[in-house]
């Protein structure tokens, strides 16, 4: 059980040389990159350490496509929406 614990879906993360990094949106509308140490994951969400506060805004779904200090034009979505759970679409 983890009390007051920020959540990411793991979509919104990447790996980089062995470190979880996900983007925060910076100044500006700048996408900043930024190491967050994940405390564990629990269905398709990383629960966090350290790295991103509550007040953050964080890129949740495209992040491949970004690099540090690009302009985007971000489009805030609820919580809930980025943290549906994946449909089972093979069974085996």
């Amino acid at each position: 059980m983890y009390e007051n614990a920020i959540v990411v879906p793991q979509e919104a993360t990447y790996e980089q040389q062995g470190n979880i990094m996900l983007f925060k949106l910076g100044d500006d509308n700048k996408v900043v990159n930024t190491i967050v140490k994940v405390k564990a994951s629990v269905d398709n969400l990383y629960v966090l350490e350290s790295g991103v506060s509550s007040t953050d805004k964080i890129v949740a779904t495209g992040v491949g496509k970004l690099r540090d200090g690009m302009v985007i034009t971000p489009q805030e979505v609820a919580f809930e929406e980025v943290t549906k759970p994946i449909t089972t679409m093979f069974k085996n």
